[in-house]
């Protein structure tokens, strides 16, 4: 095992050893309720399954599962997901409840369906909880128009909202991979497009350039690999270009010198005095999108001097710098594994690991 990997295994049995020892309603209610930070860890565990067969690794995420499922419909709608913050509903109508977050767990969700036999009563469970969660978020799927962001501050605001988008072309990959049904390519293929022609990178609109780039770089490859059809030429193409002439060039000019990239998200809303960065503060989402970039780099950017050294500089600073069990475990933690495997075992990352040629 070498140092990446024994990073990446370590980080995973903080994770699966809490969720083991204490239970689900303990991990929830004392270390962290947040269901889209759980979604990281548990994607990276579902592929340390798959890599090692580790028991350990299994009963976590199915923990997990059953915590979530039970919990859905206890926040809202029957079918809404609970994202473990943000509680006020009177009259059990969320006054905030976003796409994004629970567009996330259903992408985890799926991916612990994966890992299981399909006659596992708990298999039964996840295709019938993502079928009515499916049915119930498009309510704020907009197709080529992009994804509406769900309840905000009592309001449901109209127009797209960017995370929701990249997180919704990975759910629908992740539907199109599990059910096999190209009405979830279709669905998927529309935000794609959205993404490709409309999506604007540095929005600062409950985003930030880093936060932005970190969820359309995983978006990227889930278009790439599983919504694209061999035949759609122009298409994967077109995602290539997006990666190397949008998200790259960025992502070069604002890393530090020390391998990671500045917080930059605060919540300002458009037309408000930005805040100053300071570079000293590591932003979280960092490794969000080296995981995705190292997708790219690995295959289809191979050639990329830049990325490749945008990419050494910051597993270099991670190797140094994360710790697993600190205080940092649910800041990003979930997303170092993600970036870890994909160096290391990008055929173990769902929904595209099995389609990345050797």
């Amino acid at each position: 095992m070498d140092k990446y990997d024994k990073l990446c295994a370590d980080m995973a049995d903080v994770y699966a050893g809490l969720m083991n020892d204490c239970g689900a309603m303990h991990v929830f209610m004392k270390e962290c309720a947040t269901g889209y930070i759980h979604s990281f860890n548990i994607r990276a565990l579902c592929s340390m399954y798959r890599l090692t067969g580790e028991k350990k690794y299994l009963t976590a995420v199915r923990a997990w599962t059953d915590f979530s499922i039970r919990m859905q419909g206890t926040y809202g709608d029957s079918a809404a997901y609970n994202m473990g913050y943000l509680f006020t509903a009177p009259g059990n109508v969320p006054n905030s409840w976003f796409c994004a977050d629970t567009l996330d767990q259903g992408f985890a969700l799926l991916n612990v369906a994966m890992i299981l036999e399909p006659d596992d009563p708990l298999y039964i469970k996840i295709l019938d909880s993502v079928l009515r969660y499916e049915s119930y978020v498009r309510r704020w799927y907009l197709g080529e128009e992009g994804f509406a962001v769900g309840f905000m501050d009592g309001e449901e605001p109209a127009g797209s909202y960017h995370t929701a988008v990249t997180r919704g072309i990975c759910f629908y990959a992740s539907m199109l991979t599990v059910f096999h049904k190209e009405i979830y390519r279709t669905r998927g293929k529309a935000l794609l497009k959205y993404l490709l022609d409309k999506l604007d990178m540095n929005s600062n609109y409950h985003g930030s350039p880093l936060h932005n780039r970190c969820y359309a770089s995983d978006a990227l490859a889930c278009g790439y690999y599983v919504l694209a059809l061999d035949k759609d030429a122009d298409l994967k193409a077109r995602i290539v270009d997006k990666m190397e002439n949008e998200l790259l060039p960025w992502a070069v000019t604002h890393q530090t010198p020390e391998g990671f990239w500045a917080h930059d998200r605060f919540g300002y809303q458009p037309g408000s005095a930005k805040p100053v960065i300071d570079q000293k503060n590591m932003g979280a989402y960092s490794w969000g999108m080296v995981a995705g970039f190292q997708v790219f780099a690995g295959n289809l950017l191979a050639e990329n001097t830049q990325m490749r050294e945008i990419l050494d500089r910051a597993y270099k600073w991670m190797l140094k710098n994360a710790v697993p069990g600190d205080q940092n475990r649910w800041g990003y933690h979930g997303w170092c594994m993600l970036s870890l495997l994909a160096l290391k075992h990008p055929e173990s990352l769902f929904p595209f690991g099995d389609k990345i040629k050797a």
